[in-house]
């Protein structure tokens, strides 16, 4: 039928794992890995072509 059956359970999984390795982690470097995250994403995006 598609694949967001087959997404599901690592959504899931990912979500659970990532908010528990998060609670370990201290707030400064937590903040610095979600900026530079951010800005990663954000220049791939405008560096992109748009498409046809």
């Amino acid at each position: 039928k598609g694949f967001l059956p087959g997404l599901i359970p690592g959504i899931v999984l990912g979500a659970f794992l990532g908010g528990n390795i998060a609670n370990f982690i201290p707030d400064t470097p937590l903040r610095l890995a979600f900026i530079a995250a951010i800005i990663f994403m954000g220049v791939s995006y405008a560096r992109s072509k748009a498409p046809e």
